[in-house]
């Protein structure tokens, strides 16, 4: 990684610092997260034609994430953070009630091999399209009306339909130009769930990143929605 350096965010035991914002305790951060996010389900067996595939693939090929301990069932390949893992997706056209994909590793290979596309190919179609669809939002705005006075400690990564977007946050090139945007070279990744990361552009060392996301973790998300329990400094 060129000009860049991730490293796991090692902080002293868990303090109050976050409990002294206006923000609330970190149940209430992730609860918000969780109520703007669309619940979805997945459909078992998709019957598709050659032209369907292909059109599908390049319109709903996109990358996931899971702990890197999961990743064995599906197409994957390591990400820039240690212990979390980037997969094939494909997320086929549905409603905001239902969503169907198309994940495990046979299948994603199946798909290849219909259409006579490399892996590599299909990788880099789902890095650009999981780019285009990447929202980054401050935490103040979910929180509170656009007015309200509050600096912009915290930001959500995650894809426009708020579903299975944790990925977003595993492109160099998207947190480069949120740091250049924030006028800082070091930021912090938190992992929050498979759906979304935090960011935070300006860390302060006195914070435990790691026993947040370990804390969150435990009490707030469910164990398959789970990265990992660490947060990772990243420098450019």
């Amino acid at each position: 990684m060129k000009n860049c350096q991730v490293q796991n965010s090692r902080s002293p035991p868990l303090s109050s610092r976050f409990r002294k914002t206006d923000f609330g305790n970190h149940s209430s951060i992730v609860f918000i997260i969780k109520e703007e996010r669309i619940m979805s389900t997945s459909a078992e067996t998709i019957s598709i034609t050659k032209a369907e595939a292909e059109k599908t693939l390049k319109d709903c090929l996109f990358l996931g994430a899971c702990k890197t301990e999961d990743a064995d069932k599906y197409l994957s390949k390591e990400s820039i953070c240690e212990g979390i893992s980037k997969y094939l997706i494909i997320k086929m056209p549905s409603t905001e009630s239902q969503k169907a994909l198309v994940r495990e590793k046979d299948s994603i290979k199946a798909y290849l091999r219909m259409l006579a596309w490399s892996e590599e190919k299909a990788w880099k179609i789902a890095e650009e399209n999981t780019k285009r669809d990447t929202k980054i939002v401050s935490l103040t705005k979910i929180l509170f009306d656009d007015g309200f006075d509050e600096e912009d400690f915290l930001y959500v990564v995650t894809n426009k339909d708020k579903w299975l977007g944790a990925s977003s946050a595993l492109n160099l090139d998207t947190l480069r130009s949120f740091a250049e945007e924030h006028n800082t070279r070091e930021i912090v990744l938190l992992p929050s769930s498979i759906h979304e990361m935090l960011i935070v552009p300006h860390p302060d060392t006195s914070i435990p990143y790691d026993s947040f996301v370990n804390e969150v973790n435990h009490s707030e998300v469910e164990p398959e929605e789970r990265l990992t329990d660490r947060a990772y400094t990243i420098r450019f």
